[in-house]
């Protein structure tokens, strides 16, 4: 079955009548309950003065006298609400019109119990006052709940007034909560109706939003803008892939259709077919180095990152390099005196690793050396590989981490342009970064780890970073 939406509308009134009506219903009964308790007190007082009086009676001038006073108030109706049972020594009704005696004791200072005033009638709730007297004869005063006065209609008429002024306010707050949401909504939608139109440079406006908003705001333009940035990306390196791609296909083309044409002798038919196996294994190893930027770009499972020894890791990486430095006529020294704990992806780290030496082998000159480090700094482990080939300008050092990106002096050697881009998306998978550093001369390429914090910063920090902003 479909669910039908609800107005934002109809949603906080639903929320805010039962608040409503706990809000007027409480004050109410508190007050009912304090003013029935006022009056019963008032009420006990009443009823005790008067038994007090009919016993100060009896005890001067005799059951008879009080016989009399009560038969002369129920005549007269003097007494007014008051009801009255006055018995013998033998239980039997001497004067009063209540024909039942409460099933407490003969004397007791005030009672709320049940009473008739005739057999032929129901019990009422009466609060009554007892006493026993001289010669066994015992007196009892009672006035029914129903008299005592307590204002019932007037606290109920004002709860309901109360509870209607209530939901109508809630109502209109309703209506204007609903109306502040979608006045600040409307900018979050209208940017979104851009964005699927095709202009992806939309962004929500902060600055007028309230401080919620504008941290949700803040974090769909962080979004936005890590999306536009894959996109512009993704065509870049489209259009890299495809440039590099068909002047490799052309020319493997052109070699293949020399080596078919029968022209040349078996030797240039080997050399054809040589080049042609070296256009196909670059174009293996541009579509490789993708593969493993993607997947350190697409992270990795908390399964696969483990705690590690970055010096025994640059150890191990260092043996695997000295012999193809040695063939270039390189020397590579490896530093790594002390352990240096990191969580790491060992794989895709010792790779990242390769790729630095790897470049610099290929741009060092013979003879001189090239520096494998991992130490401790102030920000955490870090990982340096230094050479003391021509570097880097400083102007380039940002473009040169994007994918494909050659300069001029590199593209005289083989090479795709991809190696410093998968350090940086390694780097970055790990939550540290990549520097490029002038050797004076040559390069130092550092992978820099930064310690996490212990905990998160509170949301107040949060929402006062994006008031700042």
């Amino acid at each position: 079955m479909a669910i039908r939406p609800q107005s934002a509308t109809l949603q906080i009134a639903r929320a805010l009548i039962p608040l409503s009506l706990v809000v007027t219903l409480v004050p109410f009964g508190v007050l009912y309950y304090d003013l029935s308790k006022q009056h019963e007190r008032e009420v006990a007082t009443e009823v005790g003065g008067e038994l007090s009086m009919l016993k100060s009676v009896y005890e001067q001038e005799g059951p008879a006298a009080v016989e009399e006073m009560i038969r002369g108030r129920l005549r007269n109706s003097a007494s007014g609400r008051m009801l009255y049972l006055f018995e013998d020594g033998y239980r039997y009704r001497v004067a009063g019109n209540l024909t039942t005696w409460p099933a407490a004791a003969s004397g007791f200072a005030w009672e709320v119990v049940p009473l008739s005033r005739s057999t032929f009638t129901e019990p009422e709730i009466m609060g009554a006052s007892a006493t026993e007297l001289p010669g066994r004869y015992r007196l009892l005063v009672a006035v029914p709940r129903d008299e005592w006065g307590i204002p019932t209609a007037t606290i109920l008429k004002g709860a309901i007034l109360a509870f209607v002024i209530a939901l109508a306010l809630t109502i209109v707050t309703g209506f204007r909560v609903s109306h502040f949401l979608r006045r600040h909504m409307s900018s979050i939608v209208e940017t979104a109706e851009d964005i699927l139109g095709g202009d992806m440079s939309r962004r929500v406006k902060v600055s007028y939003l309230p401080v919620e908003f504008s941290v949700v705001s803040a974090s769909l333009n962080a979004m936005l803008s890590r999306i536009e940035d894959s996109m512009t990306t993704m065509r870049a390196v489209t259009d890299s892939i495809a440039h590099d791609f068909r002047s490799s296909l052309t020319r493997l083309g052109a070699r293949l259709e020399m080596a078919s044409g029968g022209k040349g002798g078996e030797q240039e038919l080997r050399t054809a077919m040589r080049d042609a196996a070296s256009e196909v294994d670059s174009m293996l190893h541009i579509l490789n180095s993708l593969l493993e930027i993607a997947r350190a770009e697409a992270g990795v499972s908390g399964d696969q990152m483990v705690d590690m020894d970055l010096a025994t890791l640059i150890t191990d990486v260092g043996d695997l390099y000295v012999p193809v430095a040695e063939e270039s006529g390189l020397h590579l020294n490896v530093h790594a005196a002390e352990p240096i704990q990191v969580r790491a992806h060992p794989e895709l780290l010792a790779q990242a690793i390769a790729n630095l030496i790897d470049n610099a082998i290929k741009y060092s000159p013979r003879g001189s050396a090239i520096e494998l480090r991992a130490s401790l700094g102030p920000l955490g482990p870090l990982i340096e590989v230094s050479d003391r080939g021509p570097g880097i300008p400083a102007e380039a050092r940002e473009r040169v981490i994007h994918r494909f990106v050659r300069l001029d002096a590199a593209r005289k050697s083989p090479g795709s342009g991809l190696g410093l881009s998968l350090v940086a998306a390694v780097a970055k998978l790990h939550g540290a970064f990549l520097k490029l550093h002038d050797n004076l001369p040559g390069l130092t390429a550092v992978i820099q780890f930064v310690a996490k914090p212990r905990r998160k910063p509170p949301l107040s920090f949060l929402f006062r970073r994006t008031v700042e902003r």
